[in-house]
């Protein structure tokens, strides 16, 4: 048999207990003798393998569910940020037409600028101590209701 095999590699897999084939058999040139147990240990470095995809399969659905949360929460602080952006933009309209009146154009222009400034500058340090409260994870719902009272803010709706 192995005389018209020619130079072909013959693999032979015993599965047998007690084993039919001798493992000398694997002695010959282009013969390979596999048992039971060395499947088992196929089977075991595979199992392991496995294993350590799914621990890190694992960390990264934890990481992607982190990043959801921490986006999910961000969207009630994200709101909130705009709603307070414009409740300052609409005062500072308002109180700039109740003296428009008084400005020339040139000047007019001047006193929108120094006034956006102003609110801007307000805004900037506001949003930077929301937007750390939120990083520390601070902003419970009982503090974004705080902060949508103290803006006259409408909770956001579910």
């Amino acid at each position: 048999f192995l005389l018209r095999r020619e130079s072909k590699p013959l693999l032979i897999v015993d599965i047998a207990l007690p084993r039919d084939f001798d493992p000398e058999i694997g002695e010959l040139p282009g013969v390979t003798v596999k048992n039971i147990y060395n499947l088992r240990e196929v089977v075991d470095a595979n199992l392991k393998r496995r294993e350590q995809e799914a621990a890190l399969a694992e960390q990264i659905v934890e990481e992607e569910l982190r990043k959801f949360t921490d986006w999910q929460r961000s969207l009630r602080i994200t709101s909130a940020i705009e709603a307070i952006r414009r409740h300052v933009e609409d005062i500072r309209r308002e109180e700039l037409a109740k003296c428009r009146h008084r400005f020339q154009d040139d000047v007019f222009g001047d006193v929108e600028k120094l006034t956006s400034s102003i609110a801007g500058k307000y805004m900037h340090a506001l949003v930077a101590q929301l937007k750390a409260l939120h990083e520390e994870n601070q902003l419970d719902a009982e503090n974004m209701r705080a902060i949508e009272r103290l803006f006259a803010l409408k909770p956001p709706e579910n």
